[in-house]
């Protein structure tokens, strides 16, 4: 009987075709024998090449699989050597953020004063070349010569030359007589802090050592102040 799909066998199988109802001879008998046998070479060329095409696609899938593979690897390398480079980086961070203390002196232009200090207090921390710090002082007693000199304050580094001024808002000079100054302003280039008394936004003019409003350096002098600049 005819094939349901004469398309998917080769033509040998078609070929075969029966004559209903005549007798089978040796002739025909071989011939049918010949067409079984185009039938069976032509199923195992399918075979062959059926099988031939699916070891293409397996190993086709084996090489996307191994690219895969190889590409997670190189990915997972890849996030260990970053993971690795932040914890080296945070152990610096660490290892360079400390607080050290420090001394806050009072300075002079033309000379240093000499001061009795009731208590001082300074600590500071680095991270890179920025640096936080802050200080207090309470004085009883400053001898000076040159009262016209500003009231400089130590810095625990040298502040970087092309800095300018950084202002630094958290900063009182307390005298007996009253505020004397309540902006610090540390100078680019220099290892000191000035203080001045801004009123509404505009700086009024720096603290001196024979300001009236330190009660003439002869009572207590509070000072404080805290911040962050870039060092030298």
């Amino acid at each position: 009987m005819p094939l349901s799909n004469p398309g998917s066998v080769p033509a040998a199988a078609q070929m075969y075709q029966p004559i209903p109802g005549s007798p089978l001879s040796a002739t025909s008998t071989q011939a049918a024998i010949d067409q079984l046998a185009a039938l069976l070479v032509g199923l195992q060329q399918n075979a062959g090449a059926s099988a031939n095409h699916t070891q293409q696609e397996i190993a086709q899938m084996a090489a996307f699989v191994s690219g895969m593979e190889t590409g997670m690897s190189t990915s997972i390398a890849n996030m260990q050597q970053a993971i690795a480079q932040l914890t080296a980086l945070l152990a610096t961070i660490q290892n360079s953020f400390k607080w050290t203390d420090y001394s806050p002196t009072l300075l002079g232009a033309s000379s240093n004063p000499t001061v009795t200090y009731a208590n001082r207090v300074g600590r500071y921390a680095e991270l890179g070349k920025i640096v936080l710090f802050y200080c207090s002082f309470k004085t009883t007693q400053i001898s000076k010569t040159g009262l016209t000199d500003t009231l400089r304050i130590s810095l625990p580094k040298q502040a970087i030359a092309l800095l300018g001024d950084v202002e630094l808002t958290g900063t009182t000079v307390q005298g007996s007589l009253g505020l004397a100054g309540n902006t610090g302003f540390v100078r680019g280039g220099t290892g000191y802090l000035e203080v001045g008394s801004k009123v509404a936004g505009s700086v009024t003019g720096l603290v001196t050592y024979g300001l009236t409003s330190l009660g003439l350096l002869n009572s207590q002098i509070t000072f404080m102040a805290a911040g962050a600049y870039e060092s030298a």
